[in-house]
C-alpha cells in the first residue's frame, strides 16, 4: 500500500470514528457555548452537559419577537395537553398571563407585590390593594356571601389590647343592605348597622362611652337653675304621679315598651329631675332653718 492509500485509509478511519462518536454524543462545541445532543437519553444541553430533557446554562430562553397581539398570543410556553397550563404574553400592555384549570402551591409562601428581595412571611403575603371579583371564604371551602369567615377574627395593632384597635367600616347610606351579625344557632340578629347610621344590638359592654354633642345634637337642662325657672310645686308633682304613675317629662312604661327611648334624651331628663330634686331639697333646708330659728326665739321667750 503506497503512502497515498495509507493516508486515505487513515482519513476514512477518522471519519468512521468521528461518525461513531457523533452517533453516541451528538454535537459538541468546546467552551461555554457548547451545544450537546445526547441521543441515548434524548437530552439537549446549551452551555452544559444536560441533566434534563432541555438544559440551558449561562443564558436565557426567549420565545418570540413580535409586535401584534395576534402574533404575541402564539409566543407561549405550553405544558401538558395544551389546555392544562399556558404561560405567555397576551396583551399589548405586556401582561403575563397564566392559564390553567387549577393552581396548587404545595409548600412555601407566596408573595405578591413584595419588593427589594423581601420574602413572604405567610402562606399568602400581599403588599398593596387586593381585588376579588367573586366570593371569598376563610375557614370554608364554599362561601355563600362575598366574604364568609368561619372561626375567630382578631383585629389588633400588635402593640395594644385587641379591643382597642379601631375597626373602620364604610357603608353606602343609599343602600338598604345593612351590616348584620347573626347568631346561626337561633337565627337571630345580635348586631346590626343600617345604612342610615342606626345601630341595633342585643347587649353592649364597654369600658367607656363618650357622646359627641355635635354628632347627636345633645341638649342639657342647666336652665333649671335659672332665676326665672318655674319649679313645679311638690303638690302638683304628687297629683301628677297619682294620675299617671310616672314622673313629669319621663315616658311611661307603656311608651318605652312600644317605642323604646333615646339613651341621650333619657340621660338629660334624669339630670333635669336631679336638678329639680336639688332645688326642692334647698327649699326644704331653708324651711327647716327658718323653723329652727323660730323655735330658738320661742325657747328664749319661755326662759324669760
Amino acid at each position: 500500500m503506497n503512502k497515498q492509500l495509507q493516508q486515505t485509509a487513515i482519513f476514512l478511519v477518522f471519519i468512521f470514528v468521528t461518525a461513531s462518536t457523533f452517533a453516541q454524543t451528538g454535537w459538541l462545541y468546546n467552551g461555554s457555548n457548547a451545544v450537546t445532543l445526547d441521543p441515548t437519553t434524548a437530552r439537549v444541553g446549551v452551555g452544559i452537559t444536560p441533566s434534563e430533557r432541555f438544559h440551558i446554562n449561562g443564558g436565557a430562553l426567549k420565545i418570540g419577537n413580535t409586535t401584534t397581539a395576534t402574533d404575541r398570543a402564539v409566543n407561549m410556553i405550553k405544558i401538558g395537553d395544551n389546555s392544562y397550563i399556558q404561560i405567555g404574553e397576551w396583551e399589548l400592555d405586556d401582561m403575563l398571563s397564566f392559564k390553567a384549570s387549577r393552581y396548587n402551591f404545595t409548600n412555601g409562601n407566596v408573595g405578591i407585590g413584595l419588593t427589594n428581595g423581601a420574602m413572604p412571611s405567610q402562606k399568602l403575603h400581599v403588599v398593596g390593594n387586593a381585588y376579588f371579583s367573586g366570593k371569598v371564604g376563610i375557614g370554608t371551602t364554599a362561601p355563600s356571601r362575598n366574604l364568609e369567615v368561619v372561626g375567630e377574627v382578631v383585629i389588633t395593632n400588635n402593640s395594644e389590647a385587641e379591643w382597642t384597635m379601631p375597626l373602620w367600616i364604610k357603608i353606602n347610606q343609599n343602600t338598604d343592605k345593612p351590616i348584620v351579625i347573626t347568631n346561626t344557632t337561633t337565627n337571630t340578629d345580635v348586631f346590626r348597622i343600617n345604612g342610615n347610621g342606626t345601630v341595633g344590638a342585643k347587649k353592649i359592654y364597654a369600658e367607656a362611652f363618650d357622646v359627641v354633642p355635635t354628632a347627636v345634637g345633645i341638649y342639657w337642662f342647666d336652665h333649671v337653675f335659672a332665676s326665672n325657672y318655674k319649679l313645679r310645686p311638690l303638690s302638683d308633682v304628687e297629683q301628677f304621679i297619682k294620675t299617671n304613675s310616672h314622673l313629669p317629662e319621663i315616658p311611661s312604661a307603656v311608651e318605652v315598651n312600644e317605642n323604646g327611648f333615646s339613651l341621650v334624651d333619657m340621660q338629660a331628663k334624669l339630670l333635669m329631675k336631679i336638678e329639680e330634686l336639688t332645688l326642692y331639697m334647698i327649699d326644704q333646708q331653708k324651711a327647716i332653718e327658718a323653723l329652727q330659728a323660730k323655735n330658738a326665739e320661742l325657747e328664749q321667750l319661755i326662759q324669760q
